[in-house]
């Protein structure tokens, strides 16, 4: 008898012509759901009750005195490995333990280089700093794009000490709006041939885009070590998924259901949800930190759990050494998800075959390549014969307070691959008779669940005087 995996028939529902596509965002569903969201976040139902943030205090050195200027020095810094490709409380957590154990190298006056002497000196100074923290975040287990965040280090550092006194605290005590935020965060720092530029400029911080600019914002208001003011959230593939999912996000001239295959991960739909959150905050005054939190983490901890979001994403370079050890590791398999991407090294099957794919104009898998290539969700009209997938089903979408307006199912793999975010099919549902109805729109108040004591929960309304 052959199993699932030997069976089963891959496909990426993906439209390659996107030209002439425009995305736009309905308000009126944007309330709808983030109000939703907002009272279970105040009701400290699921998944909120349980879900942690990676600048909570269970992640925050035993020797870092809070609300010091160390306190921002390591929140900005932990900002490097929010970019994607790694868990954020694992990096707290191994960052945390650097930290503690080495709290010299977060000091930015250690980065300086030596006035008066020649710019060959100093270049040479430059890349010794760089391999020495390089070598001490490989020792952490930080060594996740460590010749980035190397750099990023030493730049970062170098900057915050040379034009902002050594706090990152300083880019925003004056309450600045995003735009301008942004400007003294974001900017040119390197050459096409990796070298540091716009050193003199106190303008602009290696790896910080808009999306790190809303984090920092997040981590040091959060954690008050500034001043509240409004922000749109950090916009990252959790944040966006939500907005796809919900319908938030819509393609002119598109039903839900025809916009099934769009790519919906552009730099435009970037840009709508930075504007519709930040707008959503002033217009009702809610804290950017309750509206992140209520977004992040419903789509980490209950998106990410719901087996319809499921794909598989495929190592071909690990793919036979697997397979031969399989029967040795119960379980082992070579079809992994939530996979980081390098385009750097790109991997093509030499065993593609089309049997399985649509016929109506989607790319096959080989058009979504990566370092790991990304095959298409799992599962079709099988994906309720497992007991234990409705079990998950029942434990994420059922207990979700936007249940009732979600409309498709969207795997992180394309997007870890390839950059995509792809609703690929209309969500798929259990039969009525195996679902929970928990999170139903019945009953959207949350039932009493028990609350980690250890969890943060931010402050939610805000006053309008004064921001």
């Amino acid at each position: 008898m052959q199993s699932e995996r030997s069976v089963q028939k891959f496909h990426v529902v993906f439209r390659p012509n996107q030209k002439g596509l425009k995305f736009y965002v309905d308000r009126n569903q944007t309330k709808h759901v983030f109000d939703l969201l907002i009272r279970r976040l105040t009701e400290k139902g699921p998944p909120y009750h349980s879900a942690h943030v990676p600048q909570a205090n269970q992640f925050l050195p035993k020797n870092l005195e809070k609300g010091s200027r160390e306190h921002a020095i390591f929140l900005f810094m932990l900002c490097l490995w929010m970019r994607g490709g790694v868990e954020s409380d694992t990096a707290a957590s191994l960052l945390k333990e650097m930290y503690e154990k080495k709290p010299k190298v977060f000091l930015p006056e250690n980065y300086r280089l030596i006035e008066g002497e020649s710019t060959v000196k100093n270049s040479e100074l430059n890349k010794k700093q760089i391999r020495k923290i390089s070598k001490t975040l490989t020792e952490f287990n930080l060594g996740q794009r460590v010749e980035e965040n190397g750099s990023g280090w030493v730049y970062n550092m170098r900057k915050l000490d040379r034009f902002w006194q050594g706090d990152p605290r300083e880019l925003m005590n004056d309450r600045p709006d995003f735009d301008m935020l942004t400007k003294r965060i974001k900017g040119k720092t390197r050459s096409k041939e990796g070298l540091f530029i716009n050193e003199d400029n106190p303008n602009g911080f290696m790896y910080f885009r808009e999306k790190m600019v809303a984090m920092i914002a997040y981590f040091l208001m959060d954690s008050k070590l500034v001043p509240m003011f409004y922000t749109p959230v950090p916009v990252d593939f959790h944040v966006l998924r939500l907005l796809t999912l919900t319908g938030i996000f819509r393609v002119e001239g598109m039903s839900i259901e025809e916009a099934v295959g769009v790519d919906f991960y552009t730099a435009h739909t970037q840009r709508l949800a930075r504007e519709i959150t930040e707008w959503y905050c002033r217009k009702f005054h809610i804290s950017p930190i309750a509206l992140c939190d209520s977004l992040w983490l419903l789509s980490r901890e209950f998106c990410r759990d719901n087996p319809g979001n499921s794909g598989y994403v495929m190592d071909d370079l690990r793919k036979k050494t697997i397979r031969d050890k399989r029967n040795d590791i119960p379980g082992s398999s070579f079809l992994f998800d939530e996979l980081s991407k390098d385009k750097k090294n790109p991997v093509i099957s030499k065993d593609e075959s089309s049997d399985g794919y649509l016929n109506f104009g989607f790319y096959p898998p080989d058009d979504i390549s990566g370092r790991k290539r990304y095959r298409g969700l799992r599962w079709n009209g099988d994906i309720w014969d497992s007991p234990g997938r409705v079990k998950r089903f029942n434990r994420s979408c059922g207990q979700c307070p936007v249940n009732d307006h979600c409309h498709y199912n969207i795997s992180s793999g394309a997007y870890y691959t390839s950059g995509k975010l792809l609703p690929e099919r209309l969500r798929q549902k259990p039969p009525a008779h195996q679902m929970d109805f928990f999170g139903h729109i019945s009953f959207a108040s949350s039932q009493k669940v028990k609350v980690d004591q250890t969890v943060r929960f931010a402050e939610i309304h805000l006053k309008p005087e004064g921001l």
